[in-house]
C-alpha cells in the first residue's frame, strides 16, 4: 500500500509541475539541499532553520520510475525566493528566483538586525539597563529562542522511529532539524498569555549566576497546558590544539515543577555547543503562592583550557499558555520582575 501511494504521489507531482517534483508538498521540512548531521562533538546543528526558497527536483534522464534518480537543477524561475539579479544585458532592475542556504543566512542577518532594534528600544527605556557589550549574545539567544520542531517531529518519527531507536530518536532528529524553524514573532512581542524575560551576565571558571522567573499567581492551580522555553547563548574562545575545542562551557538545569517535561531536542546534545535551548511543557495543576518563582542557575566551567576572561552570556525565558485561556500572565510577571529582579540583569520584552 505504501509503495502504491508513493508511486501515485510521485506521478501526480511530476504531472502537475511540468516535470518538477516538490519532495515536501505539505510539510515545512528542511530542504533537500541543506547539510545534515551533528555538529562538532555531536552538538546540535544546524542551530535553527530559516526559509531559503523551495527546491524542486527533476528526474535524471535515462532512469526509470521504479528506480528514478532525482537531481537538483539551477533555474531562475519560480519556485524560490525573488531576489535582485543582473539582467542578460546587464540591467540593474531585474530579479530572479533563487534558493539555498545563503538565502537563509541573509534572512538570519535581517532577523538579527530587527532584534538589535528591539534591544535598542529596551535600552532607551528609563527602567532598563542593557550594556552594549551583551548585544551579540542576547541577539544569538533570541534568534534561537523562538525555534521549535513544529510538525516536522511527527513526520520524521513516523518515517524513522522503530522499537530499536525509540530511546535515541530525539538525538538523531537533532542532527536533521537542529533546534527547528525560527519564529521571530515569538520573541519580538509578548501577549497577555505569553511573557519573555531577558537576562545577561558574565562568568568565570567555577562561577554561577542565578535568575528568578516570578510565577504569575493567576496560573496557580490552573489545569492547562503551559510551556516554558529557556535559551542560553554565549561566545567561547577556542583552543585548536585540544579535541574539546570549546574553552568555556556554560549550562543550566531546566528542572522545575511548572513545566517538567522536555520536548524536542535531546537533553545532553543541547549542552555540547554554545547554545542551550530547552523547551518544556506541563499540564498538571500546580499550586504555588504569590512570590514563588522558577530558579534558573547559569553555570560556567573551563573545557578545552583555562578561561582567559569572563564569558558574557545572554538568557531568554518565556512562559506561555494557550491564547484561549484568558489569564493576565504578562501583566503579573512584569509587575513582579520590576520589584524582585535588578534592572541590571533582566528586562521584560
Amino acid at each position: 500500500a505504501l509503495s502504491w501511494l508513493q508511486t501515485t504521489l510521485y506521478q501526480f507531482l511530476k504531472s502537475t509541475t511540468s516535470g518538477l517534483i516538490d519532495p515536501f508538498p505539505r510539510t515545512a521540512l528542511p530542504s533537500v539541499i541543506s547539510a545534515r548531521g551533528p555538529g562538532y562533538r555531536r552538538a546540535i546543528k544546524p542551530d535553527l532553520l530559516l526559509p531559503g526558497g523551495r527546491q524542486f527536483l527533476s528526474e535524471k534522464p535515462g532512469t526509470t520510475h521504479s528506480k528514478a534518480i532525482l537531481q537538483t537543477n539551477s533555474y531562475t524561475l519560480p519556485p524560490g525566493q525573488c531576489v535582485a539579479a543582473p539582467g542578460v544585458a546587464g540591467q540593474l532592475d531585474q530579479t530572479a528566483h533563487r534558493r539555498g542556504t545563503s538565502n537563509a543566512a541573509a534572512l538570519a542577518s535581517r532577523a538579527a538586525s530587527f532584534l538589535h532594534q528591539l534591544i535598542e528600544y529596551l535600552r532607551r527605556r528609563q527602567d532598563t539597563y542593557v550594556p552594549e557589550d551583551f548585544d551579540v549574545v542576547l541577539i544569538k539567544a533570541l534568534l534561537v529562542h523562538g525555534a521549535s520542531w513544529t510538525d516536522a517531529q511527527s513526520q520524521y518519527e513516523a518515517a524513522l522511529m522503530s522499537h530499536r531507536n525509540k530511546r535515541t530518536i530525539r538525538e538523531y532528529l537533532g542532527s536533521l532539524l537542529g533546534y527547528g524553524s525560527a519564529d521571530l514573532s515569538r520573541v519580538t512581542a509578548c501577549t497577555q498569555q505569553r511573557v519573555t524575560i531577558l537576562g545577561f551576565g558574565q562568568l568565570g571558571d567555577g562561577e554561577g549566576a542565578e535568575f528568578s522567573f516570578p510565577l504569575p499567581p493567576c496560573l496557580s492551580a490552573v489545569d492547562a497546558l503551559r510551556r516554558l522555553t529557556i535559551t542560553l547563548a554565549w561566545l567561547s574562545p577556542v583552543n585548536c590544539r585540544r579535541k574539546n575545542y570549546r574553552v568555556a562551557h556554560l549550562w543550566f538545569d531546566p528542572s522545575n515543577n511548572i513545566a517538567p517535561r522536555r520536548v524536542f531536542a535531546n537533553h545532553t546534545a543541547v549542552q555540547r555547543g554554545t547554545v542551550q535551548h530547552e523547551v518544556l511543557e506541563g499540564n498538571r495543576a500546580v499550586a504555588f503562592q504569590d512570590g514563588d518563582s522558577v530558579s534558573i542557575k547559569v553555570n560556567c566551567r573551563s573545557d578545552a583550557s583555562e578561561i582567559p576572561a569572563p564569558i558574557r552570556f545572554g538568557l531568554a525565558v518565556t512562559l506561555e499558555v494557550s491564547d484561549e485561556i484568558r489569564i493576565p500572565i504578562y501583566q503579573q510577571v512584569r509587575g513582579r520582575v520590576a520589584i524582585r529582579v535588578p534592572v541590571q540583569s533582566a528586562s521584560v520584552v
